[in-house]
């Protein structure tokens, strides 16, 4: 007897999932709660983590968040993942080329599969920064990662129409 059901659907996304419905609601401490139980359980998740930090950023709380990825992510490959939260947060606040940085520092700190959402980061802030030449071969590799990606495959596309116009 063999089952596809991915685990994670009556566990740490169904905790996800709520969360966004209780953010939806304004209801901002529930939606932290849940994050925080969803990223203790898959601590590879990082649309938690991106959620959970946003909500920490904005009540100034940002510091918490970093500590607990700091704790749940020193091992697996996944050291770097806090580096990517603060690069995500530099980007909301408008420091955007410190999010570069950042983001690149997050990828040498190891990601494990989530290399992704690392490369999707960097190439909103490089195109943000008018930088479209260093974003094309961004976006290349997060299409080798993420192929069904149809926002990095519209931002290619135009990306190097924008190119060829300027040579």
């Amino acid at each position: 007897y063999l089952r596809s059901v991915d685990v994670g659907l009556s566990g740490y996304k169904a905790r996800h999932n709520l969360a966004m419905l209780y953010l939806d609601q304004q209801r901002a401490r529930e939606a932290a709660a849940e994050l925080r139980l969803a990223v203790t359980e898959e601590p590879g998740f990082v649309p938690s983590w991106m959620a959970l930090a946003e909500i920490g950023r904005r009540e100034g709380r940002l510091g918490e968040t970093l500590e607990l990825a700091r704790r749940l992510c020193s091992g697996d490959g996944l050291a770097g993942l806090p580096a990517l939260l603060e690069a995500r947060a530099a980007y909301d606040d408008g420091q955007v080329e410190a999010c570069v940085r950042m983001v690149r520092h997050a990828i040498g700190g190891g990601l494990g599969t989530n290399l992704g959402h690392a490369r999707r980061l960097e190439s909103h802030a490089l195109l943000r920064l008018g930088r479209i030449a260093e974003a094309v071969p961004v976006l290349r590799e997060l299409l080798h990662l993420v192929p069904q990606d149809e926002e990095a495959q519209s931002n290619l596309r135009l990306a190097l129409q924008e190119l060829g116009t300027k040579r």
